[in-house]
């Protein structure tokens, strides 16, 4: 047997059954411990919050009976929250369209040719 003939031999050869599969998954296994560890951190304080909401514990009292909905109705009935939401609202109302604006002008600067573009283009590039 030849040396071209033993490389074409090799060459042929297919990866076994679990090798492909193995190369078909390994991208989803190299980033499964990421998403787990990111599931964790969210899921489990949004878990323990709601279990929380049904019990009464206080800042004084670590009684974890349940109430049930009690403290949703108090929490709808205080005006604190009204005018937190209301507060919240304008900001946002206020903050929404200037960064959109604020973010259009910046990519009308690096499209077209306007004044000031390149001083932009090499501050931020300074910064990076």
């Amino acid at each position: 047997m030849t040396l071209s003939a033993s490389l074409n031999g090799a060459e042929q050869r297919r990866p076994s059954r679990l090798g492909r599969m193995l190369e078909d998954r390994l991208p989803y296994l190299i980033v499964a411990p990421a998403i787990l560890i990111l599931l964790l951190v969210g899921l489990f304080p949004l878990i323990y919050l709601l279990i929380v909401s049904f019990q009464r514990i206080t800042m004084t009292e670590n009684d974890t009976s349940f109430v049930g909905l009690l403290n949703y109705a108090e929490l709808f009935r205080d005006a604190r929250l009204w005018a937190s939401l209301g507060h919240t609202a304008i900001v946002t109302a206020i903050a929404l369209p200037l960064e959109l604006l604020i973010g259009f002008l910046m990519a009308q600067l690096f499209i077209d040719r306007m004044p000031g573009r390149q001083l932009f283009v090499r501050c931020w590039c300074f910064r990076l």
